[in-house]
Parts: C-alpha cells; structure tokens; sequence
C-alpha cells in the first residue's frame, strides 16, 4: 500500500499544476467551435463530450479527466507487473517520464492514454481479455488495436487470434476511420516499398533514443518529417543513419532475449514496448505524423518495466539505488521542465522552436497561431524562418504571398506564388492550384483598386491645381 501511495502523491505533486493549464494544439480549435455548439445536456453528457475532445467549455474537466487517467496508468503499473519492488520503479518512471506529455496531459491525448488504461487491466485480468479488448475498439482509438499481441510470449499467447476476429466485429466503426487517415496521408507516404525496412529501424531507433533519453521534446520533431514530401527528401530519409543502426541493434536485442530468456521480465518488458511501438515506425506505410511522442506512451510501459527489471539484474543494492536514483531526478528535472509547455498553445509552440529551431513546420505553426491573433507581421517573420528552412514548401510560399499582399508587396509576392506553384506536391494539385488561383486573383483585384485610387488622388491635384474650388473647400 505504501508503494502505491507514494505513486500517487509524486503524480499529484507533479501534475496538479495541468488543471490550470489552458488548451494548445488542437483543442485550441475545438474551443471555439464549441461556442457555436448547444451546451451538454447534463454533467454525463458534458463528460463524455470532453472525454472525447467533441465539446470544450472550460479546459479544467477536460485536464482533470487527463490526469486522473494517467494516476490510473501509474498504479495500474504497479499492480500489472506485480505489485513489488520492481513494478513500484517501473511505475514511478512511466509516471513522471516527459516524453509521456502528450498522453498524460495534452487533452487531445486521452485517447493513448485510454488504450493504456484498458491494456493494463487486460494483462491484470488475463481471462478477462475479450471484455477489455472490446472496450478498445470502442473508447481506445487506434493505440491499442494490437494490445492483445503483448500476449505473444507468455501463455495466454492465444488471445493474439482476438485482433482478426475483433477487427472484423468492429468493422463497420474501424474501417471507415482507417479509410479517412488513408485518404488524408500523402500518396508517397501510403506506399508500400523495401526502404519501409530502413524507415522501421530509423523510427525503431529514434523511439527508444527518446524513450531512454527525453532530452529533446515538441510537437514536431525533425526526424523523418520530410518523408514524402519530395523525391529529393525521400531519397534522403532512406539513407542509413545512427538511429537505424540503433534501431536494428534494440531489434536483435529484443528477438535475442524472446529466443533464450523468454520468461524473464526485461524480455516480457522488452516485447511489450516492440510490440506496441512498431506499428508507429513506419512500416508498411505512413498514414500519420512520422515522429509524434503521443505514440510512445503506451510502448513506455514495457520499456520503463524492461530499464528497472534490467537495473535489478546487477545484484549490488548500491548500484541499483545509484541508477535508479539517477533516472529519476533525471526523467523529474526534465518533465518540471518541460510540464509548463502545455500551458497554453503559444507556450507549446515557442517551446517546440525552442527544442527544434530547425523544424520549419513549428515555424509554419507558429506563423498560422500569430496570424489568426492578429499579428500579421511577426506571422510573416516566423513563415520566413520556416521558408529559409525549406524554400520549397508550397504552403509557406503561399501563405507568405498571402501576407505580401496585404502589405501591398505585389511584386515579392508574385515571386514567392511562381515558387509555390512550381512545388505543389503531386497528390494535392487540384487544391493547390485552387489556392494559387484565389492568391492570384486577389492579387489583381488589389491592384485594380490601387490604381483606381491613385487615378483619382491625380485628378484630384489636377483640379486643384486648374484653380477649381473643391467642395467643401475654402
């Protein structure tokens, strides 16, 4: 009981703040759109609207629903693996781990943290899996369609059959979810090729660099996020790297431990973090952010589980109190660091260039934040450290003419819609040329009118030089 309680007062401690916290990233929109919406009908009804990010009225129930799911996840942690020494440091990790934000705090989140909550009770009550699978499909979102496969290597190995036959009784609400993210991703991305082999190691190795050390945290990492966007940027994502040697190295690890220590808890911790992040590395398609932190939380529970279980395989009580000890301050300093991010969405942006200041797309979000508060002038300057980034975004080199223009910079303007359109991206020509036709043609409206003005200002001094008394003149 003790060990459980301390879980719960370092979660408090560490995450009451978030009930302050306003909206960022996409609740942000939601907000707003909630004030064109009628109100819940009761407090139930207003629950579920804020658990599933559909009515946003106040950011407080939305937070505290967040946080008292991640205080669940932790002490499920706890009692999942055990309920020892062990599982209390593993619990304690997850718990405070800062690349664990956006499932534990970020409000569009809930859905990761949901399929944790629900994989945690299916591997507490092993019997119970069907039940608490079924729950996945319907509250869980995507996470945790592969929950049951963490099963693989122990004897309930056979609940691995639940996810072809639940995937096809739940079908007609999976689907059409899985059709709409195909849709949405780029052409390129949706491909299925042999480098997919070289994207799975490079994701492989850049989650588990994250997960081990959290040192750099955002949004929008820079990592892969230019797979697919052009030729010359998709040859360069399949070069190998350090994260994909990485990545294969943590790969034969684990296929190595499955193979001689398959009972041992750094294996069964070591599966349950491959076996929940693979399907976010890439392979054999992409139809969502490359790199995104949300996809690790789930996977952390097996890595924090499998770090600890390792530690406690030296033997000497110093040591292990040396490495955990370390480990924790270290995740602590980083997550009080980091925590104040999620505030609201300026603090999440600026915080994001702070961390990857290479990144142009958190240049472009920052762009499209100040100009939707009314800023056009810092917007304009953040789209152009995005554009020195990467001079042929089509949606930069738009929305910078944009801007251009209603500063009445034509000319700049009609410079940076001749490099839009000679880089819409192949999948998006339709639309992207809609977009340069509206720039366009708002272009030369702008000028017609200006020219009418400057027409009519000329007469004016004409008349007034004739000698003509204008009226109202003296």
């Amino acid at each position: 009981m003790i060990y459980a309680l301390t879980i719960a007062l370092v979660v408090v401690l560490v995450f009451w703040r978030t009930l302050r916290f306003g909206y960022c990233m996409d609740e942000f929109a939601i907000a707003k759109s909630s004030l064109k919406l009628p109100k819940p009908k009761n407090k139930w009804d207003r629950f579920w609207k804020a658990f599933y990010g559909l009515y946003y009225d106040t950011p407080k129930l939305a937070h505290k629903i967040s946080f008292v799911m991640h205080l669940i996840n932790s002490l499920l942690v706890y009692y999942a693996f055990g309920a020892n020494q062990i599982s209390f440091f593993a619990a304690l990790l997850f718990s405070i781990h800062p690349a664990g934000c956006q499932g534990s705090i970020w409000l569009s989140g809930k859905y990761y943290s949901a399929s944790t909550l629900i994989l945690l009770l299916m591997y507490s009550f092993k019997w119970f899996v069907p039940v608490f699978y079924a729950l996945q499909f319907m509250f869980g979102g995507f996470n945790g369609i592969l929950g049951p496969a963490v099963f693989l290597i122990t004897p309930f190995w056979f609940w691995v059959f639940l996810i072809p036959s639940m995937m096809w009784l739940f079908r007609k609400r999976f689907m059409p979810a899985v059709e709409n993210k195909y849709n949405m991703a780029p052409k390129k991305t949706r491909s299925i090729s042999p480098w997919r082999i070289m994207l799975y190691f490079k994701s492989l190795g850049y989650y588990t660099a994250l997960g081990l050390f959290p040192l750099r945290l955002g949004v929008y990492h820079e990592y892969l996020y230019t797979y697919g966007l052009s030729e010359k940027e998709t040859k360069h994502w399949h070069k190998l790297d350090i994260y994909a040697i990485f990545g294969l190295l943590v790969f034969s690890l684990i296929a190595w431990c499955v193979i001689f220590f398959r009972t041992s808890p750094v294996t069964i911790g070591l599966f349950w973090y491959l076996a929940m992040i693979s399907q976010w590395c890439n392979c054999p398609i992409t139809m969502q952010q490359a790199i995104a932190e949300r996809f690790i939380y789930l996977a952390l529970v097996g890595l924090m589980v499998a770090v600890v279980n390792a530690i406690y395989l030296i033997g000497d009580p110093v040591i292990q109190a040396a490495l955990l000890g370390a480990i924790f301050m270290g995740y602590l300093v980083r997550m009080l660091c980091h925590i104040e991010s999620y505030s609201n969405i300026y603090s999440q942006i600026d915080y994001n260039i702070l961390n990857f200041p290479q990144s142009h797309a958190a240049w472009t979000w920052k762009g499209s934040e100040e100009k939707a508060r009314g800023c056009p002038f810092t917007a304009l300057e953040a789209w152009f450290e995005g554009w020195k980034l990467r001079k042929t975004d089509f949606r930069l080199c738009n929305n910078i003419a944009v801007l251009l223009t209603d500063q009445w910079q034509f000319e700049q303007a009609l410079d940076f819609l001749k490099i839009a359109s000679e880089n819409i991206p192949p999948d998006q020509q339709e639309e992207g040329q809609a977009y340069l036709m509206n720039a366009m043609n708002r272009i030369k409206e702008m000028k017609r009118r200006l020219d009418l003005e400057q027409r009519k200002e000329n007469r004016g001094e004409q008349r007034t030089k004739g000698g003509i008394i204008l009226p109202g003149g003296k």
